[in-house]
């Protein structure tokens, strides 16, 4: 039977819950019926859809993805054209593994909302991560230009890295710098203006920015790779050693080691192509 969305909405706010549903989903009813009162029912809803989607990435975190399930599909059956609500199923989706469904509730929110940046950058780290890397760039590029958008530097972040990876150097520099504008405390911008600048040769600024990264968190497979590069092709032998001597005493097991041992092998005396970030 198919119950109209005002029977939907006052199923939410319900205290009365069947017996096998949750005590979190108490809790959320509870909280809804205080803040609820006296609002429309559009208010309500998007209340009642807001509390669930909230309620599920709660849930998200905490590694439990049935109780997550239950409060972002009741925020669904609340209202079927939430953004926010396919957004967050995505990212169920993405826990599960399911890549499918996850770009298929991406695909839905932006349907939806077109102007709802969140799902449009959470879209594109699945499609850099498929190597679709112009798909992802076509999301980015929509969602770094939404000044309304609070995560903004991801997003500029993210469009850095893809244009990286089709090897449009400028222009990821460009966008690495756009996000360190945004939010200078982050180290992986500088991480990336590294690599960056590492790829087109330009050694000093690669080290400038490696060494801005270093002196704020410590150092990664991937940064110390990337400082072994820079150092080889700098000449400064007593980094090199100490990066060579991190990497192989600390993430002798990750592929960065691999490719490293690789270089060496080949006697290669200058550093290799940039390397993808795994963010």
């Amino acid at each position: 039977m198919n119950l109209p969305k005002r029977a939907l909405l006052l199923l939410s706010l319900s205290l009365v819950l069947l017996a096998g549903c949750s005590s979190s989903g108490e809790v959320v009813d509870r909280k809804l019926e205080r803040v609820t009162a006296g609002l429309t029912e559009e208010e309500q809803q998007t209340k009642a859809v807001g509390a669930r989607v909230a309620a599920g990435m709660e849930a998200l975190k905490a590694r439990d993805p049935e109780r997550a399930r239950r409060h972002i599909a009741r925020a669904l059956e609340i209202d079927p054209d939430s953004a926010e609500a396919h957004n967050a199923m995505a990212l169920y989706y993405r826990f599960e593994g399911d890549v499918k469904r996850e770009e298929d509730h991406y695909r839905k929110a932006i349907r939806s909302n077109g102007k709802f940046s969140q799902a449009r950058n959470n879209f594109a780290v699945l499609l850099y991560r498929q190597g679709r890397y112009k798909d992802a760039i076509e999301q980015l590029e929509i969602a770094a230009d939404d000044t309304n958008y609070d995560q903004r530097h991801m997003a500029w972040l993210n469009l850095g890295r893809s244009y990286a990876a089709v090897q449009q150097y400028d222009k990821a520099i460009n966008a690495f710098q756009r996000s360190l504008r945004l939010d200078s405390t982050q180290p992986d911008g500088l991480l990336e203006l590294a690599d960056a600048y590492l790829a087109q040769g330009q050694y000093g600024d690669a080290r400038t920015y490696h060494a801005a990264y270093a002196a704020r968190t410590r150092q990664n497979a991937r940064s110390l790779w990337i400082g072994i590069r820079i150092e080889k092709a700098l000449g400064g032998e007593d980094k090199l050693a100490s990066y060579e001597f991190q990497l192989a005493k600390m993430y002798r097991d990750s592929p960065e080691y691999a490719a490293w041992q690789a270089w060496k092998g080949n006697g290669s005396p200058m550093p290799a192509a940039a390397s993808k970030g795994v963010n």
